[in-house]
């Protein structure tokens, strides 16, 4: 392969970009076939653009195609390929010094998903639909005759249109039944033409056709005409037009191509009705809807046209052509481009030996321009900066002034070389600018659009990499590139060996169908070649390689009914950050609350239980007092009934000292002894008289003292107690107030966090979408 210095290629766009390049399509002979009379229809819509010089041929042969080739030196060979119609060049076809396309009619999600290998340099495919896998599939607009502009009268009994070869799956004996089961009274006009190979539609099946039509019918008022002319497309037309409806029943065919006769209804503008089959897919987004399915042929007749105008106007000749023809130009520019790539072999490979060896001058300016940081490197892995440096400055030029943004810029060598070499570029990295992707995502002054983003060496370190890809996809602008590199081995799904700091080693399944289907508006640079090389990089015991990994995003919008489009689960990424921000905060607001419950509801519970403890002492303490020979009572008593005891002590001491004996007769005998023991009874009995003057003393002079004294002490008791019991209440009050803070706080940051949400939201949706300059 010959390999392009550096130093030698022009970094500009190429100058075909101002200057208008040559195309050449290839037909083949024959005008009783819808294929030809596709083709025909394509160059004559090709042909109103200027953009591209389009010369028409028709070809039956190699050397008839060969000698039209040498004759034109076209920029671009365009073939209305079918593999019966133009058979000769079933086996491929890529010259040397043109882009060779080649218009794939049976195309569908799958079938371009799928396809082994490519014939061809690219594929034009008539559906808009498509999702297309990688940039050599040119996916676009159907394109319709010119409208009809002078409208026959619309028939007085209904009457239902329809055409078609005489193939299976055409449902027209289905239309008949339709009818025949909807009216009283209408006419069927259906034309089956005769093909130019009679062994593609055998004149045996055409009549089976006819005869299941007919025996669909029973209703007397049900009329059916069945032709078999060959129309000129301005006899289709009138045909069409003269109808009050044309209906189409074809039986679902998933994997097919769309059928062409749904462009000549919606040329004849009269009513559509058609079956839900993905032949028609590009009209199931219709609203309300044409399907017969939904409604019957009468109602869809009524609604009018006005829903089918958008598509009028999309696959107008004119619009159409334009459109192919911008797509075809840009395909020739990375054609050229993707010739002047270093080692030939586009830009989704393995960077191996070859690729070392191949990018050497890209590898030396990396060198020149970072010397110290390159010195830091593994030699062996510079070559993934050395293709980010040589990628970016031949994408940059076919853009006009490019935005690019580098993330993971830190110790980068290509981004330092680039800036070096005068390129702006903005960064995303902690160690730079404290930013990583999704804080950079959401951050509204970061609010733009990038044609170019380099990311080197990143994404085996992504714990989520599918979310952190459809955040990338949403900051490349319309037709802008996606330039990454990434540890590779084919061999990881069953070795599962990777280094340490690798979530991940990726392979091709990996790349090409999970990363890449998280990302439907997107497609690979160009077809991939990462089964063909050499793991030849050794890190901590585990061989792998480096893979480019070059894809874009698409400068238009498949239709939304698209299969890929419906099918894809991917979710957008503002809308899983704002999901993520919300539970986050959520939980954190949820947490802070229950922590706070926690903490008051224990400091409530020791309240309340030394509230109980209260409760009981002044319930004991009442209890007490409200008896009179309890033990408070005796306490308070005991000191008073001790006096009295001491007072009526003193009383019969003084009594018998005091006495004053009666004048004894001296010459009278001495007294006897038993006036000694009435002197002491009389002494006893003076005692028990002090002890009932006392205790007469206590109950009729002391108690109704004592009474009101212990009254005025339980009171004084209790209402210190009460004091108490009162403050406890009040505190258990306000702890109860804090807890209805907490939750109105709660609820009130709740309210917040669902708004800041709804702001974000919006100023994310409010980014500027700018297409490319």
């Amino acid at each position: 392969m010959k390999e392009t210095s550096m130093s030698s290629v022009d970094f500009r766009k190429q100058s075909i970009v101002g200057d208008r390049p040559s195309g050449l399509f290839i037909g083949h002979r024959g005008q009783q076939c819808g294929v030809w009379q596709f083709g025909k229809r394509l160059y004559r819509s090709l042909s109103l653009s200027c953009l591209i010089d389009w010369n028409y041929t028709e070809c039956g042969s190699l050397e008839e195609y060969e000698a039209s080739l040498a004759e034109h030196a076209p920029d671009v060979v365009l073939l209305n390929h079918h593999p019966y119609t133009l058979s000769w060049a079933n086996d491929g076809l890529k010259p040397q010094d043109a882009l060779a396309l080649a218009v794939f009619h049976e195309s569908s999600q799958a079938s371009v998903e799928g396809l082994p290998r490519r014939l061809f340099d690219g594929l034009v495919c008539m559906d808009p639909t498509l999702s297309p896998p990688d940039l050599s599939i040119l996916a676009g607009p159907r394109f319709i005759p010119q409208p009809v502009i002078e409208m026959p009268a619309e028939p007085e009994v209904f009457t239902v249109g329809s055409f078609g070869f005489g193939t299976p799956g055409k449902g027209f004996d289905k239309l008949c039944a339709l009818v025949n089961s909807q009216f009283e009274e209408a006419v069927i006009r259906i034309n089956i033409p005769r093909h130019d190979d009679p062994g593609m539609v055998p004149q045996a099946q055409v009549d089976g056709i006819v005869e299941a039509c007919k025996a669909a019918i029973d209703r007397p008022g049900i009329t059916l005409n069945i032709t078999h002319d060959f129309m000129t497309e301005d006899d289709l037309l009138s045909f069409l037009s003269s109808n009050t409806i044309n209906a189409f029943l074809y039986e679902d065919a998933p994997g097919r191509g769309i059928s062409s006769c749904i462009d000549y209804a919606l040329a004849a503008q009269r009513p559509i009705a058609i079956s839900k089959t993905a032949m028609f897919r590009h009209l199931a987004g219709a609203n309300p809807s044409v399907c017969v399915e939904d409604r019957g042929l009468a109602e869809i007749a009524a609604a009018g046209t006005d829903q089918l105008n958008g598509f009028r106007h999309r696959y107008a000749a004119a619009e159409s052509g334009a459109e192919w023809n911008t797509r075809i130009k840009d395909a020739l520019l990375r054609h050229r481009l993707s010739k002047q790539i270093p080692d030939g072999r586009g830009l989704n490979k393995l960077l191996d030996d070859r690729a070392r060896e191949s990018y050497a001058e890209a590898i030396a300016l990396l060198g020149r321009h970072a010397t110290d940081m390159l010195k830091r490197k593994i030699e062996r892995a510079n070559i993934q900066q050395a293709f980010g440096l040589d990628t970016v400055r031949r994408v940059a030029g076919q853009f006009e002034a490019p935005r690019i943004l580098a993330i993971g810029s830190y110790e980068d060598t290509s981004v330092e070389s680039l800036k070096a070499l005068g390129y702006r570029i903005d960064e995303i990295d902690p160690q730079v600018n404290g930013h990583d992707l999704e804080s950079f995502y959401v951050d509204h002054s970061c609010g733009r659009e990038y044609e170019i983003i380099l990311c080197i060496s990143v994404l085996e370190h992504v714990e989520d990499d599918t979310f952190f890809i459809q955040q990338v996809r949403d900051l490349l602008a319309p037709g802008g590139v996606g330039i990454f590199t990434v540890d590779y081995s084919d061999r990881y799904p069953e070795t599962k060996q990777r280094p340490a700091a690798d979530y991940r080693l990726y392979f091709e399944h990996d790349l090409r169908n999970r990363l890449m289907a998280s990302i439907p508006d997107c497609a690979l640079w160009d077809v991939p070649l990462w089964t063909e090389g050499t793991e030849d990089f050794e890190y901590e015991g585990v061989q792998y390689a480096f893979a480019s990994w070059v894809f874009a995003k698409l400068p238009y919008e498949p239709e939304r009914n698209s299969e890929s489009l419906v099918s894809a689960t991917a979710v957008a990424p503002w809308k899983t950050i704002l999901s993520k921000q919300q539970l986050t905060s959520t939980a954190r607001h949820q947490s802070e609350l229950k922590a706070l419950r926690g903490h008051l509801e224990g400091k409530l519970g020791f309240l309340e239980a030394e509230l109980a403890g209260e409760r009981t002492r002044i319930d004991r303490l009442t209890h007490q007092l409200q008896m009179e020979d309890g033990p408070k009572a005796l306490r308070l008593v005991l000191p008073f009934a001790r006096v009295l005891r001491k007072l009526s002590a003193i009383t019969s001491v003084t009594n018998s000292e005091t006495a004053v004996p009666e004048p004894q007769d001296p010459s009278s005998p001495p007294q006897p002894v038993e006036t000694r023991h009435t002197s002491v009874a009389e002494h006893r009995n003076s005692q028990q008289v002090a002890r009932r003057l006392a205790f007469s003393t206590y109950r009729y002079t002391f108690r109704p003292f004592v009474r009101p004294i212990m009254w005025r002490i339980r009171t004084f008791l209790l209402q210190e107690i009460q004091a108490d019991l009162k403050t406890i209440r009040a505190e258990v009050d306000v702890l109860k107030h804090e807890v209805a803070g907490a939750n109105h706080r709660a609820a009130l940051v709740s309210s917040d966090v669902t708004e800041s949400v709804g702001k974000l939201a919006l100023t994310i949706a409010s980014k500027p979408r700018n297409g490319p300059s």
